[in-house]
């Protein structure tokens, strides 16, 4: 068995223990609903790594899918409230950076490379809503995301980190670079997240579909993702 699934199930334990504390303060419905995001959650990054770790074309065929299904929920969101040509020109051209970037990610990278990026951004992720559930009180992006919290975000990063040192069992990275790489993933991570949040603002949604379980939308989870793999993948193209 891979590495990442023994560093993953402690992670989990930490989570569910994490979630347990965050839910004694909140209504029952409350609860149920952060439950059954977690679970699906869960599921979702078992689902990827996976994948990723899948000899052949498995990723590359997720890549794709994933690129088209977050174009369908873009699309769906700007169609409820329409914002103007020039607005969806800019957003298009980034769209399309994006989705370039991370294909070069998914077709040009090894299968260890993509695994610590997805490794780091769950990481983050996961740990920046359960420490923000626990220990949130100080507004961060209130403008973007009312509901993100300095501590969620200090939490999840300090998580992010040890991922990424982490992933120096199946990379041949020295500290520094490991320690180089989670920083550079956490920024991307958060700056994925802040334009999902953003564009959503834009058009004055809640989600970007149902698709996935307590997950709103699959454009929500995989927004981080989008912008790391990108991130590596332009860094990948001129660099290696």
């Amino acid at each position: 068995m891979h590495p990442v699934f023994y560093y993953l199930m402690p992670y989990m334990l930490i989570g569910i223990v994490g979630m347990a504390l965050g839910n004694r303060k909140v209504p029952p419905k409350e609860q149920q609903q952060r439950w059954i995001k977690l679970v699906s959650y869960l599921c979702i990054i078992l689902g990827v790594k996976i994948c990723i770790l899948a000899e052949g074309y498995w990723f590359m065929a997720f890549a794709i899918l994933l690129m088209l299904a977050i174009l369908v929920e873009v699309v769906g969101v700007a169609w409820q409230n329409p914002l103007s040509f020039a607005a969806y020109g800019q957003i298009g051209l980034l769209y399309l950076l994006l989705v370039a970037g991370f294909l070069l990610f998914a077709f040009r990278l090894p299968s260890t490379v993509i695994l610590t990026g997805y490794f780091v951004v769950v990481t983050f992720d996961g740990f920046s809503q359960i420490a923000g559930q626990l220990f949130g009180k100080t507004p961060f992006f209130t403008h973007i995301s009312p509901a993100k919290t300095r501590e969620g975000f200090i939490g999840g990063a300090c998580f992010g980190l040890t991922a990424a040192l982490l992933a120096k069992t199946w990379l041949d990275y020295a500290w520094w670079q490991a320690l180089a790489t989670g920083l550079a993933s956490i920024a991307l991570a958060l700056a994925g997240d802040l334009a999902a949040s953003y564009y959503k603002r834009l058009h004055q949604v809640k989600d970007f579909g149902k698709v996935l379980p307590g997950q709103g939308g699959i454009t929500d989870r995989f927004d981080s993702f989008l912008w790391v793999g990108a991130g590596y993948g332009y860094f990948g193209w001129f660099f290696i």
